[in-house]
């Protein structure tokens, strides 16, 4: 008699999860929030497996049903992973969290020690296990929402980047988010290694770390490792981390050819048109406010800045630091885009936009030479865009029908 299979929620992952479980014998039964009104109690009880995709809230009515009746539930992350440790249990796995920088990590571990990188950066952890290549090394890439459901004991070496408020709008507080990003430790195995930032650690280690492992600060690799004098497009903290990963294996030489040659994923701080001497850099992969503030004092030149987007309970009112940071006006575009002319108004110019092809279009006319357009909307882009790459793509074109219109003049 074939096993029984429940999936809640046929996103990217549930898909993926879904293929599996079909491949591996099981009768699956698929939920999905957005067309279902009804998950039967008597459903969740017979099957021997639910699995939770990551995209669905605690709060969800499915979700709490599962968690209540069903035998056995795990997220496509841990199924994955899962697997993944039982087809081979030398493969390594590193697994990077953290509100800001995992991706750019994540990538750049892969192409340093020739690795996997899977999760939240491209590939679901069970659509690896379809494939025909298999790597001594995966790079996991991990979101608050897929560590809410991992419990088993895979990762050698986690790391947790930093944490900064983000998705207030499933978390009822920024400790909630904080702590969901910190259950990490406990899926450490024994003798592995936990590296994070050393206030994280002082402030939760009574509640989720373990004495099993070995916890490293990230302070302290900054005062072992240096980037000095060193073309760097993974940024400081990144790198240091990395060279902790890579250990001895790999002398300096060739860590630095491997950094020379990483190409660093779009759509972060990147620039990549000059228009009459303003340049416009795509930064649409800040989706939080912590990650504007950043790409605002990285970039020197007076500012223009496009934010704005879906609203997930952030606090703008952070955003006033910004009147340090050489910014000359803000455009705001979005269901967030009162909140943040309120929070600026008084220090700064906001206007606000239909939508981002007019923001771009005025930015550019009261920008001069030298300055910056720089979109990091410090919010997520679910309000008019499929994803933070969508949106980074039409900022794009509606630079390139600029820059095209200037050619023709």
């Amino acid at each position: 008699m074939k096993k029984k299979a429940l999936i809640l929620g046929l996103g990217v992952s549930g898909s993926a999860a879904k293929d599996f479980l079909v491949k591996m014998g099981y009768r699956v039964f698929i939920v999905d929030n957005k067309n279902d009104k009804h998950l039967s109690i008597d459903l969740v009880k017979s099957v021997d497996l639910a699995v939770i995709s990551p995209g669905v809230p605690k709060e969800n009515s499915f979700y709490k049903l599962i968690c209540k009746y069903a035998k056995n539930f795990v997220g496509e992350a841990e199924l994955g992973l899962l697997n993944i440790f039982k087809e081979d249990n030398k493969t390594k796995i590193i697994a990077v969290t953290g509100t800001n920088g995992k991706t750019t990590l994540c990538l750049f571990l892969e192409h340093l020690l020739s690795a996997k990188a899977l999760g939240n950066v491209g590939i679901p952890f069970t659509r690896y296990l379809e494939m025909q290549e298999r790597n001594k090394t995966i790079i996991a890439e991990l979101s608050s929402f897929q560590i809410e459901t991992l419990k088993a004991k895979v990762i050698d070496t986690a790391i947790i980047t930093n944490i900064s408020p983000d998705h207030l709008d499933r978390y009822k507080d920024f400790d909630e988010y904080a702590r969901s990003k910190l259950f990490i430790a406990a899926c450490i195995k024994k003798g592995g290694k936990l590296i994070l930032p050393k206030e994280i650690f002082s402030k939760y280690k009574t509640e989720t770390f373990q004495n099993d492992i070995k916890v490293i600060f990230i302070e302290d690799l900054m005062k072992i490792y240096t980037c000095e004098d060193v073309e760097n497009p993974i940024g400081i903290e990144a790198f240091i981390i990395a060279k902790e990963i890579a250990g001895d294996a790999f002398l300096n030489e060739v860590f630095l050819e491997k950094l020379k040659t990483f190409k660093k994923p779009p759509h972060r701080l990147e620039i990549f048109a000059n228009i009459s001497g303003i340049s416009f850099v795509d930064d649409s992969k800040a989706t939080n406010i912590e990650s504007t503030l950043f790409a605002a004092k990285s970039i020197l030149a007076k500012k223009h800045i496009i934010m704005g987007g879906s609203d997930k309970g952030l606090d703008f009112n952070q955003l006033l630091s910004l009147t340090k940071e050489g910014v000359v006006a803000v455009y705001a575009i979005g269901d967030c885009a009162k909140k943040i002319q309120l929070a600026l108004q008084e220090k700064m110019p906001v206007t606000l936009y239909r939508n981002l092809e007019d923001a771009t279009l005025a930015a550019f006319k009261l920008a001069k030479s030298n300055d910056v357009v720089l979109l990091s909307p410090g919010c997520p882009s679910y309000d008019h865009f499929d994803n933070f790459e969508h949106r980074g793509r039409v900022f794009k074109q509606c630079v390139y029908k600029i820059q095209k219109e200037e050619f023709f003049r």
